[in-house]
């Protein structure tokens, strides 16, 4: 039986499965787990489309997190036990999870499923019928380079920067990509986010010119950040680079990943002028979520 969990039992579950799962995305072992699922306890059903934990028991045991995307116009996969990664591991167990996490989410109306995946892991995922619109390269930062310029002129962002942050990111975005993701935003903090992460948003200016645009997140031990450089301003990216890790020494301490997909080739060589390359890659996929009577699942409860 699969369901939401509902009820400090089921937090045995996540005790009994606790080092058997996989984070995924910007997500780390089991970094934020046990925050996931007492929030989930607490606010269920009420912000199930912001965070939420499925529990399977039974015979078959696991469970899936989920979340509302900070990005993307949807919700993506966060963690998932025990991980496909294990031998042995029979796939019912997480395809069922994942069914029953699109039916779910599907029927509150939300349109799309993501899930970033190891490459090289994705085959567990496409047979859950998700597919690869993007690849990602993390480059994480354990120390900062030497001869960094100052960070001047990075300033919070405003609500009037916004419209300039979303004509950067279709600038420099795929029509595809566009197409599963939406525009990019930074979504107004709620009480789920306040409760989970941290989240800062710089904007670097040139006159009255937006020219790039820094957003960085903290998640218990999880540090992730996304550069916008405006298409007009690359051929400056390793300045724009560094001036952001000077912005980073000062408020956004090591260890943390500047998330790079394959197609801000600017910025990546802006990174690794710095002499930082990529330590690895993620396959960013989608699912649309479809109705009840398209899922198969061994068991649907109805919604409460």
């Amino acid at each position: 039986m699969i369901r939401p969990l509902n009820s400090p039992l089921d937090l045995w579950l996540i005790l009994s499965l606790e080092g058997k799962g996989e984070g995924f995305g910007p997500v780390s072992g089991n970094a934020g787990v046990w925050q996931r699922a007492f929030l989930s306890l607490v606010f269920m059903p009420l912000a199930e489309k912001n965070l939420a934990t499925y529990v399977m028991q039974g015979e078959a045991r696991g469970f899936i997190q989920t979340r509302r995307d900070y990005g993307r116009e949807g919700v993506e996969v966060i963690y998932l036990a025990p991980a496909p990664y294990r031998d042995g591991f029979s796939t019912a167990i997480w395809e069922d999870l994942i069914n029953y996490a699109s039916w779910r989410l599907g029927s509150l109306g939300v349109k799309r499923l993501f899930v970033d995946v190891p490459e090289g892991k994705e085959a567990f995922f496409r047979q859950a019928g998700f597919s690869v619109y993007a690849r990602e390269f993390l480059y994480t930062i354990n120390s900062f380079p030497e001869n960094l310029p100052e960070p001047e002129n990075w300033q919070p962002i405003k609500p009037e920067d916004t419209p300039d942050l979303i004509k950067i990111y279709q600038s420099l975005t795929p029509t595809p990509v566009q197409q599963k993701e939406g525009a990019f935003y930074l979504r107004k903090p709620n009480l789920f986010y306040k409760l989970m992460v941290e989240q800062k948003g710089m904007v670097l200016k040139e006159g009255a010119d937006s020219i790039a645009f820094l957003i960085a997140w903290r998640e218990r031990g999880n540090k992730w950040v996304k550069l916008f450089i405006h298409p007009g301003y690359q051929a400056k990216s390793p300045h724009i680079v560094g001036m952001s890790l000077a912005w980073a020494r000062g408020n956004f301490p090591p260890p943390f990943t500047f998330r790079v997909r394959s197609y801000e080739g600017a910025l990546a060589r802006g990174l690794e002028e710095w002499g930082l390359p990529p330590q690895r890659s993620l396959s960013i996929m989608v699912r649309n979520t479809v109705a009840m009577g398209k899922v198969l699942l061994r068991q649907i409860p109805a919604i409460p």
